[in-house]
């Protein structure tokens, strides 16, 4: 070897050992840091031309901003529960921050994006910033779709599948929809006799002239089924008594029919809906291959049946009328009791908000958990209340409803009433005017005797029930009083009979802020009005109170309390008015996720509430002004729980129309005015 080949072969020694041996750099030779090394994130940033929102790709990637120093010091210093850790850099976990940030790029069919990072640590060698470079270059869109092996289906499923696809050609190309237009035929599939269908093999070819790409799917939908032989497990026992044929027609399919999976869920869900099972399964069983051609799938009833009497103590509380309540009942159920899966029950219960604000309730229902179909069910229902409302008045109702219920579709329902309630109010607060029972023929009390019929429908298509963090959701109420007041009314006894028409309209919104729903923003608006006509609007005879609209309170206008909030002298309020105008916005944040427990409490389970309410409550409609909506806003706490959050809030008056001076809450001193007149608001649910 001679020199200049010793030269040589020692140059590439020596490269071979630092690549072996140094640490590797990324380009602008940023040196490599370690999780171990303690240099905090002190930012991370997105640049180029990205077709995201900056908390979308956060999401995606690992690398972490450090919480404040405040946080971080709690965690330090006093309680690992209550602070947060901080969050170290690491430049393989940034290094795979960048493939993972291309990978989805790719996905949503910009298969030429570039990414690339970059980071720089400050003087002091403890923070870095951090920023992601983004070119996503051309989108590709899908050019044509070719499914294989849906050709030999029946014409009705090819129909379905075909007819409303979640992609088309034409559309943008995203990994995401194509998974989902897979698994939308996947399940038409399932529910249409192919229970073992399935996508064998998914290709996706890009066009070099056009950048487009064309979709192949390969369907495998393997042998049609029917529903088999149906039976039941011969284990369960027989509390109840119930007819063999109530189980057998709440059955959405027969045996014969197309196997759908659709169908033996709806069928167990009608099942569940009797109230008279603990548990409710329909197994699908192996094919019966005595049953030639073996295409048979028989379906096995598992039930259990709850006690045929029961009784049921429990603790009260509740947001009922906007505000806290809480109290006990104690219940009894006679299940089927005339053989085909009604329930009787007897309640009694007591609520107390106050030594002052108190009620007693007896209660008996019968209800028919099924009509003339599966999704219809009806019910009866007599009331005796008897109620004290503060030193106001005192109550004592004789209520008897006959109501059906009907479910339309997973997320449409609604609910009709006729009602019958005779009602007496005694006045006991001077502050209602002798005006109003003068027209009742009376010094000291108010007497109703009403026919009342109403509807309500519900489209809820919310996520949750109880903590809702995305949907919207509509209720509207129409209510009728009067069509048999000749015959309900006895003005020698001064019951009267009063004739209205209420509206009542709540609509709910919700959206998550950032792909993670750690925040969510909540949005309500309710509109209500009760038009009197005949003699009831001639007189001015006011309807019954428990019709009537109140406002402020937990799950209304939270800087006020329950039904202090009014356009109208005390002696309206009292009797609450004729129109009602809500409307809320919360900011509902999950501010301790993540974090582990303190003592008993699970902190992740905290959301704190920034809230914004407006609205009011006026004699009529019309009498409505824009002046008069009153406006508050505040803080709230929240503690998820099993049946729903509980809550507190902290509610404080912004705009006030009931006064002439200082209305708003700038013009008024903040700790002696406006703390001073904080409403503190307990409550069971969310307030919306």
């Amino acid at each position: 070897m001679n020199c200049s080949q010793q030269r040589r072969a020692g140059f590439f020694f020596i490269l071979i050992t630092c690549a072996v041996f140094l640490p590797r750099a990324l380009p602008g030779q940023e040196p490599v840091v370690s999780a171990a090394d303690s240099v905090e994130v002190g930012s991370i940033s997105f640049s180029g031309e990205g077709q995201y929102d900056d908390d979308v790709l956060a999401s995606l990637i690992s690398t972490r901003e450090s919480p404040a120093g405040f946080w971080t010091w709690i965690y330090d210093n006093l309680s690992e529960s209550l602070g947060t850790a901080p969050a170290f850099f690491d430049t393989e976990v940034f290094r795979q921050d960048i493939q993972r940030l291309g990978q989805f790029y790719r996905e949503n069919g910009y298969f030429n994006a570039h990414v690339d990072g970059s980071y720089s640590l400050d003087s002091t060698h403890t923070t870095v910033r951090v920023e992601f470079h983004i070119q996503p270059g051309t989108r590709s869109f899908i050019d044509s779709l070719y499914y294989q092996n849906l050709d030999s289906l029946p014409g009705g499923v090819r129909e379905r599948i075909f007819s409303n696809p979640v992609i088309k050609t034409g559309d943008p190309y995203t990994e995401a929809g194509l998974r989902a237009e897979i698994d939308r035929i996947v399940t038409l599939l399932t529910n249409n006799g192919y229970p073992d269908a399935m996508a064998d093999s998914i290709h996706v070819q890009r066009l070099a002239s056009t950048n487009d790409v064309h979709v192949f799917v390969r369907f495998l939908p393997g042998q049609r089924y029917y529903f088999g032989k149906i039976f039941e497990d011969t284990t369960r026992t027989r509390k109840l008594n119930l007819a063999r044929k109530i189980i057998y027609d709440r059955l959405e399919f027969k045996t014969g029919d197309v196997y759908s999976e659709v169908r033996r869920e709806a069928s167990e869900a009608n099942l569940n809906r009797l109230g008279i099972f603990s548990t409710v399964r329909l197994q699908p069983m192996p094919p019966d291959t005595t049953d030639a051609p073996g295409d048979r799938i028989p379906i096995k009833i598992i039930l259990e049946e709850r006690n045929r009497h029961e009784l049921a103590p429990a603790f009260l509380v509740n947001s009922y009328d906007n505000r806290f309540n809480a109290g006990a009942e104690i219940k009894y159920l006679f299940r089927n009791i005339f053989g085909g899966a009604q329930t009787f029950s007897v309640n009694f219960s007591t609520l107390w908000h106050s030594f002052e604000t108190k009620s007693y309730k007896i209660s008996l229902m019968l209800d028919q958990p099924y009509l003339w179909d599966n999704y219809t069910r009806g019910f009866v229902n007599i009331t005796i209340l008897s109620a004290d409302e503060k030193s106001l008045y005192s109550v004592q109702v004789l209520q008897g409803i006959v109501g059906l219920t009907h479910t339309f579709t997973s997320s449409l329902s609604g609910k009709g009433e006729l009602t019958f309630e005779q009602q007496r109010y005694d006045v006991t607060d001077p502050k209602i005017s002798g005006d109003v029972l003068r027209k009742f023929g009376s010094a000291t009390g108010i007497n109703y005797r009403n026919f009342i019929a109403g509807i309500t429908i519900f489209h809820d298509k919310t996520n949750d029930i109880f903590n809702p963090t995305t949907g919207l959701s509509q209720q509207l109420t129409i209510e009728h009083a009067g069509l048999l007041k000749p015959f309900l009314e006895d003005l020698d006894k001064n019951i009267e009979s009063i004739e209205y028409l209420k509206s009542d309209i709540l609509l709910r919104g919700f959206r998550p802020i950032g792909k993670s729903e750690r925040a969510v923003l909540g949005v309500k608006f309710r509109l209500g009005s009760i038009f009197r006509y005949g003699a009831s609007k001639e007189r001015n005879l006011p309807v019954p109170i428990a019709r009537a609209y109140f406002a402020g309170g937990s799950n209304s206008i939270r800087g006020w309390t329950a039904r202090e909030l009014s356009t109208a002298p005390d002696s309206l309020t009292s009797l609450g008015l004729n129109a009602l105008l809500e409307s809320s916005l919360e900011l509902r944040w999950n501010a301790f996720h993540g974090m582990s427990s303190f003592l008993p409490l699970d902190l992740d389970r905290f959301w704190l509430v920034l809230f914004f309410d407006a609205g009011n409550a006026w004699k009529e409609l019309h009498f409505t002004r824009i002046g008069e909506i009153a406006l508050a806003f505040g803080l709230g706490l929240r503690y998820d729980l099993f049946f729903g959050p509980i809550r507190i809030d902290f509610g404080m008056k912004m705009f006030d129309p009931s006064v002439s001076n200082h209305r708003w809450f700038t013009e008024r001193k903040f700790l002696s005015e406006t703390l001073s007149g904080m409403v503190i608001h307990f409550g069971i649910g969310q307030a919306f």
